[in-house]
């Protein structure tokens, strides 16, 4: 297997590399390079559909329209709701979720406070409702 214990899949490796070495952003495709996942200098997981996001933002003037336009991530836009009154998000699996992923939707937010704050382990299954800290 192509992405065993490296790549995107096994982003973990990439994180303490990045937090080890004190450096400002990593990047981890998967075995075919069609997935590309970063992780930011504190070794946060920044997705495709961040990246996408930052990408269309761009800068200066010319991109000031372009912000308020989404670039990609349906996935970024479902799945979540605030509880009301709580210090908690409710996020539903879906197909393809990892905690990673779903942490990097929520800036301030790791995998390892996910499964904290729900007491599970990194098995999520679909359909499952998880409760996302509030940072």
């Amino acid at each position: 297997n192509i992405n065993t214990d490296c790549g995107s899949t096994h982003i973990e490796h990439l994180q303490k590399f990045v937090r080890d070495n004190n450096l400002d952003v990593g990047f981890a495709y998967d075995g075919d390079a069609d997935r590309c996942l970063c992780v930011d200098e504190k070794g946060n997981v920044v997705t495709g559909d961040h990246i996408l996001y930052i990408y269309g933002r761009g800068s200066g003037p010319a991109s000031q329209e372009a912000s308020s336009k989404p670039v990609s991530g349906t996935k970024a836009a479902t799945g979540s709701k605030p509880a009301s009154g709580s210090g908690y998000t409710v996020y539903t699996v879906k197909r393809g979720d990892t905690l990673y992923e779903i942490a990097a939707l929520y800036p301030g937010v790791s995998a390892q406070d996910i499964m904290k704050y729900n007491g599970i382990s990194s098995k999520i299954r679909i359909g499952q409702k998880i409760k996302i800290p509030n940072r």
